[in-house]
């Protein structure tokens, strides 16, 4: 749910979506919390942001129960407890949410929250994947790959990184650009894998990191751009 169609508005939708959400609107709830939560024309207020997710939460909305538990996990607003943020979780991924399955997943794939359950984790995932959530795909390959949680399928864990590539996941294009360059499970080819590490550096938080431009220019090899951006994506813990 965004509230950016309505930034426009100023004070004016800001009480009202207020008013509705004193009136017990659990989608005015949502937006309200959305709203403190990141600072749209209010000053920012993680634990304001955390009663008003709740309070949408409890009336089974999926994607507050997601922002709370988002809130819970790192211990923004709230004190840190993974076990809620994987309760809350729980309740948005039972209600089909890619969002909530995705983090749930991620949560039992560390045993963070929750006993570590790789077979659970692989579960949420493909319920993730199947709806089109990178995030979900790019770990399903990897249990795929390293035979974790799933029977170990190689030919799988191509096809999921393409599709977690294909939808912009950074972590998937590095592993899909290692693959081309080694010909791992794919045949060789390293203008394909130079592309893919090209889109994974151009992602912001890489390319602060990467002059990809003076990289190519001074013509480092694809093999060594490909660690850059692996070390790169180590430090976001996105890989």
């Amino acid at each position: 749910m965004s509230v950016s169609s309505h930034e426009e508005s100023g004070g004016a939708w800001l009480e009202a979506t207020r008013r509705a959400a004193e009136s017990g609107d659990a989608v005015a709830q949502l937006r309200l919390g959305i709203a403190l939560d990141q600072g749209i024309q209010v000053n920012v207020d993680p634990a304001a942001a955390a009663v008003w997710y709740e309070r949408a939460a409890r009336q089974g909305l999926a994607e507050a129960q997601v922002h709370l538990g988002v809130l819970h996990y790192n211990g923004r607003g709230v004190p840190r407890n993974p076990a809620a943020a994987a309760s809350w979780f729980r309740h948005a991924a039972d209600q089909g949410m890619p969002a909530g399955q995705t983090n749930l997943a991620l949560l039992y794939r560390t045993g963070d929250g929750v006993p570590p359950d790789a077979a659970e984790a692989a579960h949420l995932f493909t319920l993730a994947a199947d709806a089109g959530d990178p995030t979900s795909q790019y770990f399903l390959a990897l249990a795929y790959a390293e035979g974790r949680g799933v029977e170990q399928n190689p030919e799988k864990a191509v096809r999921l990184f393409e599709m977690a590539a294909q939808r912009g996941h950074a972590g998937a294009q590095h592993n899909l650009a290692l693959m081309y360059a080694h010909g791992r499970h794919v045949d060789k080819d390293r203008a394909v894998a130079m592309r893919l590490i090209s889109e994974a550096a151009r992602h912001p938080e890489v390319s602060r990191v990467i002059n990809r431009r003076m990289a190519l220019y001074l013509g480092i090899a694809v093999v060594v751009l490909i660690a850059i951006v692996a070390c790169v994506l180590r430090l976001m813990g996105t890989y």
